[in-house]
């Protein structure tokens, strides 16, 4: 099973739903996450030897045991999951050749190769969690709602979230054929049974107070030619970064739930930034998605500059692996130590956390 964090394809995707069964009322949730045993919604306790065995995350707050079912094709299956959301994606057979030339290829010809591979792939299950109640949630079930599956279940209730499986009951595909297609409905047809019994539920925990600060060198640089626009129509451009000894760069997009979380944070943070010290965000999706961008950032009371990424994703930005990323530059756009990506640290240490790591940015300008 090919394990991914970001999928290129899948955000510009939109899914069809239609709500259909019902979810048992009182689903077990475990009290904390385990990596090594838990139990499932229905009580069967199971174990398993390494997380791996799973899938999902600490930050989702769900996980599942990949079905036996699967064991003839699960290495075949490309495994994305983002905060929300577990989809299973497969890549017919006759693209497995290509796919198969990827990890000989050099960089920029295999990231071509490989965004065009993922149009073709299908997503054959997906296990989603909605909070209905939060504005996030539902943009995100407005994509869910357009295009991709047919069958939308309830697996469970837990709080203010409610646990589905989304898929399509029969697949049929024209890259596909006849006998994989014929597995393919199979496997779909398992997962979701096995789901209905065996999905294991437990309080999502941030993935960086779980795991730690995670800070990545990032080869980014700002030369003298970077000029944009930020949301309000205002230029910004290399010269803005020498009115301060350091400026942090958080880069983030709209389909980035922890982003959005996290801008409320970030203006409290720019309020207590030290005078020779400016706060940026870059928002990468910003072009197409301007009005819920102004929304964002509005909703935050947030009063420092937000650039408009879109043209710059696919140049600076080529090396962002993740969002958020932040990072931090001198005053000459030179990056200042490693990027932080993610938050690092819970909201309630979230301002204090990054001026503490301000510091020791501004400590090696010395």
């Amino acid at each position: 099973m090919r394990k991914l964090r970001n999928l290129i394809c899948f955000l510009s995707v939109c899914l069809f739903i239609v709500p259909v069964a019902l979810a048992q009322s009182k689903p077990y949730v475990n009290p904390v996450f385990n990596p090594s045993e838990m139990s499932t919604i229905s009580g069967k306790k199971v174990t398993f030897s390494e997380q791996d065995g799973l899938a999902g995350e600490v930050e989702l707050g769900f996980a599942f045991h990949v079905p036996d079912a699967w064991k003839d094709m699960v290495e075949k299956l490309e495994y994305y999951f983002d905060e929300s959301a577990v989809t299973f994606f497969y890549l017919p057979e006759q693209f497995q050749a290509d796919y198969d030339k990827l990890p000989d290829m050099e960089k920029d010809a295999a990231t071509a190769l490989y965004e065009k591979l993922t149009k073709e792939m299908i997503a054959l299950l997906s296990v989603v969690r909605i909070n209905p109640n939060n504005p996030m949630d539902q943009k995100l079930q407005e994509k869910y709602q357009k295009e991709y599956y047919k069958q939308f279940d309830l697996l469970a209730q837990n709080g203010e979230n409610n646990y589905y499986v989304a898929y399509t009951p029969e697949l049929a595909q024209k890259t596909l054929g006849a006998e994989e297609k014929e597995a393919l409905n199979a496997m779909v047809r398992a997962g979701v049974q096995h789901l209905r019994e065996n999905l294991i539920l437990f309080p999502a925990q941030d993935y960086f107070d779980y795991y730690g600060v995670d800070e990545q060198s990032v080869d980014v640089v700002f030369d003298q030619s970077f000029a944009v626009k930020d949301l309000e129509g205002k230029d910004f451009t290399a010269r803005n970064f020498a009115d301060y000894d350091l400026t942090v760069i958080n880069i983030w997009s709209t389909t980035c739930g922890p982003c959005v979380e996290e801008m409320p944070l970030l203006a409290q943070l720019h309020e207590q930034l030290p005078k020779n010290v400016n706060l940026i965000t870059i928002c990468l999706d910003a072009a197409e998605e301007t009005d819920f961008a102004k929304q964002v950032v509005g909703h935050a009371k947030a009063k420092f500059q937000t650039l408009i990424g879109d043209d710059i994703a696919s140049t600076v930005m080529k090396n962002i692996e993740a969002t958020p990323t932040t990072l931090f530059v001198d005053a000459k756009g030179q990056p200042v130590g490693a990027a932080v990506v993610g938050a690092p640290a819970g909201a309630e240490e979230f301002v204090s956390k990054y001026l503490e790591i301000i510091q020791q940015r501004l400590d090696g300008l010395k």
